[in-house]
């Protein structure tokens, strides 16, 4: 019977291709097998049909269907951080490396790695369909992260809730107090502050239970760059009982007076997010 094997690329099964005996060697009678033309299980386009376009942190590596990207291919790129004027004043623009590849018959795997070996997650996984497959890479997540810069995190998202929630109806003290963990001018500087109206005319509290705060992931972008996933859930009641529970990344750097934020994203909530757009809302509280 002629045999017949199953080629992978990886875990994949991609052909099969199977050997047909032609003959046998004349001294020990062993067979002689022939390579038949391998058999797709996969289906190939006759056309180029996909491209990825990949960005990683300066020093990565890339692995694209198995084969690694030469580093004479990337180019300087965009990070995912990007740090506005105020934040440059205390840190550089932090760098990555780009690369387009093209000419792909099937969807495009993507593997990177930073420059210690460490597997590096995407921000977002692309649609298998797309044509333009866009991988973004930011930094691993530190597995001990410095506990100056949680505990700085803590504060200031204690700080924040107080703000947000208008504890004693104390507006500007609140204020005033998140300032300390913010880079003066900075996107956050003046997204917190555009929203003032809106936080004074949220209701006054008559209970509130702060239930979770936890720091989930830092992420290094430089000695003095990094970004900070965060998760809180409190409750405030004003004759019904309203839930406040939302994930946020911070970004911070590092100035004369410690860890200070210089953007925010609310990245899950079940609160009004703010917007990208000129006009920000806040939550409604009560």
């Amino acid at each position: 019977k002629n045999p017949a094997y199953i080629i992978r690329c990886g875990n994949a099964a991609i052909a099969t291709v199977q050997l047909e005996q032609v003959g046998s060697t004349p001294q020990f009678h062993k067979p002689v097998w022939k390579v038949c033309t391998p058999q797709s299980l996969i289906e190939i386009a006759t056309e180029p049909q996909f491209s990825v376009d990949v960005t990683v942190p300066e020093g990565a590596s890339v692995m694209v269907n198995g084969v690694a990207v030469p580093v004479e291919e990337f180019k300087e790129g965009e990070s995912d951080v990007q740090l506005d004027e105020a934040a440059q004043m205390y840190a550089q623009q932090p760098k990555a490396q780009h690369v387009e590849i093209q000419g792909l018959f099937v969807a495009p795997k993507v593997l990177a790695y930073d420059s210690l070996g460490n597997p590096l997650t995407p921000s977002k996984l692309p649609n298998e369909t797309d044509a333009k497959q866009i991988y973004c890479f930011g930094p691993t997540p530190e597995s001990s992260p410095d506990e100056e810069l949680v505990d700085r995190v803590e504060d200031m998202m204690r700080a924040y809730i107080d703000y947000m929630a208008n504890k004693d109806e104390a507006l500007w003290t609140n204020l005033g107090i998140l300032d300390t963990f913010l880079v003066p001018n900075s996107s956050a500087y003046k997204k917190l502050h555009s929203i003032t109206q809106d936080i004074n005319w949220n209701n006054p509290y008559t209970a509130r239970q702060d239930r979770a705060l936890d720091v989930n992931e830092v992420r290094m972008y430089a000695d003095n760059v990094c970004t900070c996933d965060v998760h809180y859930d409190y409750q405030l009641t004003k004759n019904v009982v309203n839930d406040y529970i939302g994930d946020m990344r911070w970004t911070f750097v590092k100035t004369g007076t410690g860890w200070n934020a210089t953007e925010f994203e609310i990245t899950g909530s079940n609160d009004t997010k703010f917007g990208d757009d000129e006009e920000t809302e806040a939550p409604a509280e009560g």
